[in-house]
Formats: structure tokens, C-alpha cells, sequence
């Protein structure tokens, strides 16, 4: 009797520790209450998880009770339930003493920053369990800037007198191949020689220049630019000319000693001087002939309507002076100037260099008319000189007269 009581005995104390439970840790942290996610640096900006995207630590996201999606103090003076973003981005907000039902939860959007999916979201949270998931993605781009210019001097120092160079093409190489394809981002350099991108992903670049014939540069064509949200990556190029340049001008004579030169010799001179030495200037015109023409077309451009056309017929007679004067025998300059102007694109002017050679033989015909002799030949200079004179200055003029 004594082993079979102590035998029960034994039996019984083995029953009850079988009866005990033990929880583990894991299943007692899964009956507590709360709403967790990640908030992501959405870089490629497609709305959802992608290799290159990173994670933004330090954002809040929250339960928005009141649904004014804003982060604010309840009635009762408590503040909405929320959290921070650890370094990973993750973040957990504890709905212990939250019921069952719809909640909002939204994020705290930071200055620069754009969502790329709702910045609000409603779940359905049972109390004593972790709802599902809730993530946030956002995008704000980064700048590249920086100046091409001209080093001079090749010291790669920009000095006062290096100056930027205009139009030069600045471009992301995405492919890194080295060559500007159609759909990788470009830009033009200012009149200061400055580029700018905006609203770069974060990542590294290759910002590459486009070389011109006749330029080298003195540090590489292409630089790298890690970017960041909201950060400025200034990338300069330096380069300089591998041509020698030129200089050159004219060496005049400044009859007046003004220091100014007139742009057309023989109008200055008609202009100034009274009529008694037209005749003077006029002799001169194998050196300031052709450079009449230059003014009248300018005058015919100038003027449309029916005064064009009195002008033209004006124009047109001093151009056959001008061949007269200058001879008229093929090859000679009066002529090649005159005929050179049948090609010009403009009608005002090659219908008047046209009517010109055209009535050469009148206006021959008229100077002999005038008498023999040295007189003759000076009434011919002295109206044309006059013809010329105000052709250039007083374009109203019609046709009477000629």
C-alpha cells in the first residue's frame, strides 16, 4: 500500500506540472497594439520599393484622429498618437489603448519634399494586434551647377579676365558611354558661361561638356556629382583655346583730326563740305564709289510703299552714274559692284541694280548731251555727286527731276 500511494503520488505531481503553460516572448509582443511602417526616399519616383531608393530617418508619421492632417492636440489635451522614423526609416506607433476601427495614419511631409503616393492612409486596426504595413514615399531632387569658362592664361585659376563661354552644352551622362545620347538631360551655358540642372535624383552623375572644334580643356571633359535631396553639387570646366587668334584693323587717315571715322568717306564729304567741291570728291570715286552702294541698299531696305519705288528709280540712275564714273568696261569696279547686287535676294535692290545696267546707255547719252570737253565731263561728276548725295540723305525724294 505504501509504493502504490507513493507511486499516485508521483503520478499526481507529474500531471500537474503537464498542466502548466508557457508563453514565449515573441508571441506576447505579437498581442501588442500598433501601426508600423517605413517612410522612403523614393529616388527613381515610381510610388513603390526599388533598389536605389533610401530611407528617410527622422520623419513622423502618425494616427490623425481628428483627420484634419495635421499633428496637432486632441480634446481631452493628449497629443495624437505618433512616432519618429528611426535611422532606417522604420517606425512603430503604439495603439495600446486605442479600440478596434478605421484609422488614418499620415506623415509629416518636410519642406522640398513631394509624396509620391498618399501622404495619408486609412487602416483598419483591431485592438491587441499589429496592423498591416504602412509606407510612405516622397521625392525631392538636388542641383547641379557650375560655370564654363575660358582659361586663358591655362594656370586653372579663373582669374578676373577669364571669361565664361556662352552655348556650350552640358549634359548627365546616364549610361556613362561617354557620348550625349537623345534622352539623357542637357542644358546650354548662359552669356556668363553658367549651367544649372534642378530636380536631380540623389546619386552619382557624370556631368560631361561638349568640347567645340579648336578647344581642349585642362582638368577632364566629364566630372562625378554625388547628389543629394535638396543639395547644391557645383561642377566647373576649365578650357581653353588651342588656336591662335588674330588681330587686325585699318590704318586711315583722318583728314578733320576728330579721331572719328566716317563710315562712308563720301558722304561725310558731301555732307559737310559746300557744292563748290563736290566736283573735287566726285573725281576721287574710283577709291569711294563702290561704298555708295552700301547706304542705298540700306535706304531701299528701309522704305516700302510708293516712295520705294520713286527711290528705287533714284537709286537705280546713281548706280549708273557710279558704273560711268568708274568705267563702265566689263571687269571694271563700278560694274562688278552694280552686278554683283543682280543676285541679292532682296527685289528692292537687284530690280535696281537691273534698271541700272539698263539704262547705262541713257545716262551716257545725257553727259554728251551736256557739251565736249573738260566742262561737259565736270557737269556729269558734279550731278552725279549731287544725285548721290541726296539719294543717300533724303530718301523722299520721288522721281521728278532725273
Amino acid at each position: 500500500l505504501t509504493r502504490s500511494h507513493t507511486m499516485s503520488s508521483k503520478r499526481k505531481r507529474s500531471n500537474s506540472k503537464r498542466g502548466l503553460r508557457f508563453e514565449a516572448l515573441e508571441i506576447r509582443r505579437l498581442l501588442a497594439a500598433d501601426i508600423n511602417g517605413t517612410i522612403y526616399d523614393d529616388v527613381d519616383s515610381n510610388g513603390s520599393k526599388s533598389p536605389s531608393d533610401n530611407t528617410l530617418g527622422g520623419w513622423i508619421a502618425f494616427v490623425d484622429i481628428d483627420q484634419n492632417g495635421v499633428l496637432n492636440s486632441l480634446a481631452d489635451g493628449s497629443s495624437e498618437p505618433f512616432a519618429v522614423a528611426n535611422a532606417g526609416g522604420d517606425y512603430t506607433i503604439q495603439m495600446a489603448d486605442r479600440p478596434s476601427g478605421v484609422y488614418r495614419v499620415a506623415e509629416v511631409v518636410q519642406a522640398g519634399w513631394v509624396p509620391t503616393t498618399p501622404a495619408s492612409l486609412d487602416v483598419s486596426f483591431t485592438a491587441g494586434q499589429s496592423s498591416s504595413k504602412i509606407d510612405f514615399f516622397n521625392f525631392a531632387g538636388g542641383t547641379i551647377e557650375g560655370t564654363v569658362w575660358n582659361d586663358i592664361n591655362q594656370n586653372k585659376t579663373r582669374d578676373t579676365t577669364d571669361p565664361g563661354l556662352e552655348g556650350w552644352t552640358v549634359f548627365l551622362d546616364i549610361n556613362t558611354n561617354g557620348l550625349h545620347d537623345a534622352t539623357e538631360p542637357s542644358t546650354v551655358t548662359d552669356a556668363e558661361g553658367f549651367y544649372r540642372f534642378t530636380d536631380v535624383p540623389s546619386g552619382d552623375y557624370e556631368v560631361t561638356e561638349i568640347l567645340p572644334p579648336g578647344w581642349d580643356t585642362d582638368i577632364d571633359i566629364k566630372q562625378t556629382a554625388g547628389v543629394k535631396a535638396l543639395t547644391t553639387v557645383t561642377q566647373d570646366f576649365v578650357n581653353f583655346s588651342t588656336n591662335s587668334g588674330s588681330v587686325s584693323g585699318t590704318v586711315w587717315n583722318d583728314q578733320n583730326g576728330d579721331g572719328d571715322r566716317a563710315i562712308d568717306p563720301l558722304t561725310a564729304r558731301l555732307g559737310a563740305e559746300g557744292s563748290a567741291v563736290w566736283i573735287d570728291v566726285a573725281r576721287a570715286l574710283g577709291n569711294f564709289g563702290p561704298r555708295v552702294v552700301g547706304p542705298l541698299c540700306a535706304l531701299l531696305r528701309g522704305t516700302t510703299g510708293e516712295a520705294m519705288e520713286a527711290l528705287a528709280v533714284r537709286v537705280s540712275r546713281t548706280f549708273a552714274e557710279l558704273v560711268i564714273s568708274d568705267g563702265d568696261a566689263p571687269g571694271g569696279a563700278g560694274r562688278l559692284a552694280i552686278e554683283n547686287l543682280l543676285e541679292v535676294a532682296d527685289p528692292s535692290v537687284s530690280s535696281a541694280a537691273r534698271r541700272a545696267l539698263d539704262t547705262l546707255a541713257d545716262v551716257r547719252g545725257e553727259a554728251r548731251g551736256l557739251g565736249a570737253g573738260a566742262g561737259a565731263e565736270d557737269r556729269e561728276i558734279r550731278r552725279f555727286g549731287a544725285r548721290a548725295y541726296e539719294a543717300i540723305t533724303t530718301p523722299e525724294l520721288d522721281a521728278d527731276g532725273d
